[in-house]
Parts: C-alpha cells; structure tokens; sequence
C-alpha cells in the first residue's frame, strides 16, 4: 500500500539539504541578536545609573553646563570605576558627558557605546562588530526659584550663620526699625543659622530701607519685609582663583610677623598682597584717592588681627574696594557712621560689624556674619564685574543653580 510512496523517498535529504543553511542561519541569527539585546541592555542600565549619580553630583557641587568635573568623575564611578555596572576590563568607547539647561530643569546626559562581537551574522554584516549605543538623561529639577550661581550678587551670602542685633526698638508697643537691608540675604547650607534679629526671637523679617523708622507692624512695613533664602552656591571658586594667582608672589607686600596699615591717603596702587602680618589695617577714616578708574584689590592672606577704620568720610563710591581676607580670623569694622563701597570676601572667616549709623554698598561673602551697629544701613551693590571669576561662580545664565530643593529623575 507504500508502494506509490516508495520514488519520494529521497525527497526529504533534498529537503534537509535546503533547509539546513536555513537553521543554521536562523540560529546564529538567535545567537547573535541575542547577545546583542543582552549587552544593550547591560549598557543601557549602566547609563542610566552613571546618568543619575552624575545628575546628584553635579547639583550637589553647583556645577554649570560647561564645567562639570564631579558629575563626570561621579558618573565614571557607575560604569566602570568604584560601583562599576560593567566589568573594569571590559572594552567600551569613551563615555561622553554634557548637560545643558532650560529655566529651573538641567540635563545631565551620559552616551555609553560598546562593540559586541558576532559570531554568525559578520558573513552577512562584512563587519566582526556590531555597536550597541546607550544614552541616558537625568533631569534635575529644582523645586525653587531661579538663583544666580554667583554668590557675589547678593547683598549678604554666608555659609554658617547670620547674627543681627539693633534691629529695632524693642519697645513691644513701638518696634521702631533701624537697620535695614535692600538686598537678597542668603545662606549656602540647610545647616545655616540666622537671626533677624537677635534682641527680639519673635522677628521673622528683614526689612528695606523705605521702612526705617517705621513700626515693624504696620501693614505696609509688614508687606515689605523679606525672609533669607537657600541657594547652593560655591564660595570658594575666587578664593582659589586668589591662592593659584598668589602662590608664588614677591611683588607685593608679604611682611612676616610685622603690622600691615594702610591709610587711605597713602593709596598709590590697585593691587595689595599681605601675607603672614600680625596686624591688617585698612584706614579709610579719611576719603581714598582715586588714582584711577579701576577699583582698589586687596588681599589678605593671613594675618592675626584684621580691621577695617571708617568714619563720616570713608570710601569713594567711584572707586570700590575688593577686600579679600583667606584667613579664620574676625574681620572688624570699627568708627562710627562710616561708609563702605564694595565687596567684603572672606569664605572662611566672620564679618563683625559695630559701627553705629554704618553705610555699607555692595556684597559680602563669608562664612559668618554678625551685625550689631545700630542704625545701620545694608545696600546691595553689583561690582561682579570687577572679578575675574571663573565658569562654577559667575553668574551666566549656563548655572543650573537655584533656591530650594531639587529631586533628580530619568527622561
């Protein structure tokens, strides 16, 4: 009854013999598609974990779109360095970083490449390699509202704690203001104290200079008192851009274990360097000479006792100091109604100030800050442009800085 089967009976070696390339095809098709799959996969989670710590990183750090080196080495960690998602043999190309920014978002971007090698399919792709890309964003967004990342556009920025006193009467039935501030007030870290004013705990404001001698709880004093804000903001980018310039100096003034005092009358040059005094004293009690239309630098490395004399007649408002101190000590502001124009900078120091009916115009940087003359007056004054700041403290709009929180997520 097989007998009319019996002249097929070859048909299925031909039959083997043309699907066979077919198979062998189809699973080194498998083999290598699924090789591929797996090690995108690998790459594309690596990424993705680089991408976000490098994004928490680069907040962290107040780092700017152009100049991002702790997000890059924190990334790099992630891929193949200390908490490595790849083996640390394991052949990639060189991972690229950026990140650019767009109101209160930045992107942190990390793009991965690896060449897998094929086994079946290069006889069809003329190629031993195939490139698996990865690409990852992690966006950070900030949750307040958009800061300069430049500490030196702010009236006040400390990274501690903010003391004022004689603020105010404190006469609970006539509050009469004092002392007042136009300008932002800010502080660095979430650990930062401040006091509004230190006679009266119940003070919740700081208040501008169309409120002096007003009753702090009028309705319209009231509407315009203003609160401190957090930024996360660098400090110390200028001092460092100080102590590279300086290092190894001899053109000005280093006076080991003598007394540095400058009078106002005896300033002949732009630029003063003091390094290991026992004593830096800056005596503006009469008006400074202006001998150019360049601001005065002066630079106090260290020194034991740092003070700075006013009176009535004091800094030339067409001439600004930049008053730089590196060291721990107090800074000290002695006279009586005397008058400041320019920046106090001193990252790792206090500013103290008791001089009664002081006029101070432009910015302080510090650590600490502690204000106690009454009748003072604190105006924010915009002399940025007289620092040769570097990209991670200026204030281009590449800075990704802002008030508040952030939280850090994968687009």
């Amino acid at each position: 009854m097989f007998a009319k089967y019996l002249h097929q009976k070859g048909a299925i070696l031909i039959l083997t013999a043309l699907l066979l390339p077919m198979l062998i095809c189809g699973t080194g098709l498998a083999v290598d598609l699924g090789n591929i799959y797996v090690q995108k996969t690998r790459l594309q989670n690596t990424a993705d974990a680089a991408a976000l710590a490098g994004a928490k990183a680069y907040a962290v750090n107040n780092e700017t779109t152009s100049k991002h080196p702790y997000a890059n080495t924190t990334a790099s960690q992630y891929i193949q360095g200390d908490y490595h998602n790849l083996n640390t043999d394991e052949p990639i190309a060189e991972p690229i970083y950026t990140a650019d920014t767009d109101k209160n978002i930045t992107r942190f971007h990390v793009e991965l490449s690896k060449e897998v090698p094929l086994y079946f399919l290069k006889i069809f792709y003329d190629k031993d390699t195939f490139t698996v890309p990865a690409k990852s964003i992690a966006a950070i967004t900030y949750k307040g509202t958009p800061a300069n990342n430049n500490p030196f556009k702010n009236l006040f920025t400390f990274t501690k704690d903010l003391t004022t006193k004689n603020v105010m009467n404190l006469d609970p039935n006539n509050k009469t203001i004092f002392t007042t501030f136009n300008g932002n007030i800010v502080y660095t870290n979430s650990t930062s104290t401040f006091q509004y004013n230190a006679d009266d705990p119940t003070a919740k404001a700081f208040y501008p200079s169309e409120t002096k001698g007003k009753r702090a709880n009028d309705p319209e004093v009231v509407a315009k008192g203003f609160t401190a804000k957090h930024q996360n903001l660098n400090l110390y980018s200028y001092a460092n851009t100080l102590k590279e310039k300086y290092k190894n100096t001899t053109k000005y003034s280093n006076r080991e274990n003598d007394n540095f005092r400058l009078s106002a009358n005896a300033i002949n040059q732009t630029e003063y360097y003091i390094k290991n005094a026992n004593e830096a004293v800056l005596d503006l009690s009469q008006n400074t000479n202006k001998i150019s239309n360049d601001p005065i630098h002066i630079t106090v490395d260290s020194a034991s006792t740092i003070k700075i004399y006013l009176n009535n007649n004091s800094s030339n408002e067409n001439q600004p100091i930049i008053y730089t101190y590196l060291g721990t000590k107090d800074i000290n502001f002695d006279g009586s109604g005397g008058s400041f124009y320019g920046i106090i900078y001193a990252p790792y120091a206090r500013v103290y100030c008791n001089d009664n009916n002081f006029k101070f115009y432009g910015s302080i940087v510090s650590e600490s800050i502690r204000l106690e003359a009454n009748g003072a007056q604190y105006h924010f004054k915009d002399y940025t442009k007289y620092l040769p700041l570097s990209d991670d403290s200026s204030s281009s709009s590449e800075g990704s800085q802002t008030t508040g929180d952030y939280t850090i997520t994968l687009v």
